[in-house]
């Protein structure tokens, strides 16, 4: 009784979390989890999870990876990685660019290692000042993978967050 309790208790706390977030950038993980699960709340076989952690079966202390979101809809699977870095930050600027492969790299390889062939991969940002579609192209080509497998948002992306989540999905 007191565990249901105490399940309770969080559950309402991550409801009023996720309504301060509704209109807010700030927690962009948050955000990306909060619009997506009221655009797909009626839809079937669905599943959203949020900071999931992928256990290795072979030792399961140790997480495999993390993805920031990760959505199932039926057979189909979106992991998505969420990066918010300072660009007014001299030093955050020098590393942008790395950072931004490096985020979009791995999520694209554990997006397939979890999902296959088929799986999809988002990679969403606060950039306003890096080109998302050159670094959407260069994954693309790094990771032998095409733009219904691979897709980048920067800052002024986020209003087209579920449709571009609906494009990789094919889902009208």
């Amino acid at each position: 009784l007191l565990e249901n309790y105490l399940n309770l208790l969080k559950a309402q706390q991550l409801v009023e979390d996720l309504e301060k977030v509704n209109s807010s950038k700030d927690n962009l993980e948050l955000y990306v989890y909060k619009t997506l699960s009221d655009a797909f709340k009626n839809t079937s076989y669905m599943e959203l999870v949020w900071q999931a952690e992928i256990q290795n079966p072979d030792n399961l202390d140790h997480a495999l990876f993390e993805a920031d979101v990760v959505l199932r809809i039926g057979y189909q699977l979106v992991c998505i990685s969420c990066t918010n870095i300072n660009e007014t930050d001299p030093q955050c600027q020098k590393a942008l660019k790395e950072r931004y492969n490096a985020k979009g790299y791995a999520i694209v390889l554990q997006s397939k290692l979890l999902g296959g062939d088929e799986a999809k991969a988002l990679l969403v940002t606060t950039t306003t000042s890096y080109d998302v579609k050159i670094l959407e192209k260069k994954l693309q080509a790094d990771t032998g993978s095409t733009s219904e497998q691979v897709r980048v948002l920067g800052e002024n992306d986020l209003s087209n967050l579920v449709d571009t989540v609906k494009g990789l999905l094919n889902i009208t």
